[in-house]
């Protein structure tokens, strides 16, 4: 009994842990600038229809992925956004301040998924884009074809993030 009640308390601190980790900008596909300004635009389009542009003070740490944060600092920027730059975790975001995180990832494929897409010829690739805006979490997939042409094959989905 005492066993089962450690293991629970540990399995409860563990997952705990895992959830309560930071984010980090992450790029885990080889995104061409095309691609890059694409996911850019739409999620500039997504904020404009969230938060006012010329009213919003945005954050994005730029420690990751300077291509992409280029990208998406230059289409934020263009719509009336403030951007700033922090290059390390323990910089200070002030209350007026929006963060953005983001990761970008490819979605694994069962064998089954592969053999049908071998049959017709397609070599596009799934990815989805998750963004992190003040405890809500927004993620769309794309279909990136070997030719770097990208398509949206997807909603903004949002969620809330769970913090214990």
């Amino acid at each position: 009994m005492v066993k089962k009640i450690l293991f629970i308390a540990l399995s409860f601190f563990v997952f705990w842990g895992c959830a309560a980790a930071p984010q980090k900008n992450i790029v885990n596909v080889k995104l061409d600038k095309l691609s890059n300004d694409y996911i850019s635009s739409d999620i500039t389009t997504l904020l404009k229809n969230i938060y006012a542009p010329a009213r919003t003070n945005i954050v994005i740490n730029v420690k990751y992925n300077k291509k992409f944060n280029e990208s998406l600092q230059s289409a934020l920027r263009s719509v009336g956004y403030s951007v700033r730059e922090i290059k390390h975790k323990e910089a200070t975001i002030y209350p007026n301040e929006l963060q953005i995180e983001y990761v970008i990832d490819k979605i694994k494929e069962s064998s089954e998924e592969k053999r049908i897409r071998k049959i017709n010829n397609d070599n596009s690739i799934i990815v989805r884009v998750s963004i992190i805006i003040d405890k809500r979490m927004y993620s769309r997939m794309y279909k990136l074809y070997k030719t770097y042409e990208m398509t949206a094959i997807s909603r903004w989905l949002e969620s809330d993030i769970i913090s214990f």
